[in-house]
């Protein structure tokens, strides 16, 4: 994501594809709470569903689409973490005095 100081653009057609997978994943979790309410309308008999079908093809398609709502959010982030641009943050080795509880120890790992 573009940072407010910086002057790089992101890639806009990784931008557009990170924003498709972002609307996706929206679209089957919303699926899938219409589902999962149209399973427990149907089990508590609150709606009118005779034979069941509704519980049945509720369940089903619920169960179908939550893998696909998870492989669309790790997509989503794969694209996201693609764009971050790294940010430095010192790190202690192990053979420097500080991580060895030695001199200037309070500031590794902090």
């Amino acid at each position: 994501m573009d940072a407010p100081g910086d002057t790089t653009p992101a890639n806009p057609l990784r931008t557009a594809l990170r924003r498709l997978v972002l609307g996706a994943f929206s679209c089957a979790v919303a699926m899938i709470v219409l589902l999962i309410g149209m399973v427990v309308l149907s089990v508590t008999g609150w709606s009118f569903d005779p034979h069941g079908y509704g519980m049945i093809f509720g369940g089903v398609l619920a169960v179908v689409l939550v893998p696909v709502a998870q492989m669309l959010w790790v997509l989503y982030r794969w694209l996201r973490r693609g764009d971050e641009r790294p940010i430095h943050r010192p790190s202690c080795s192990r053979g420097s005095a500080s991580a060895r509880g030695g001199r200037g120890s309070r500031t590794c790992g902090r």
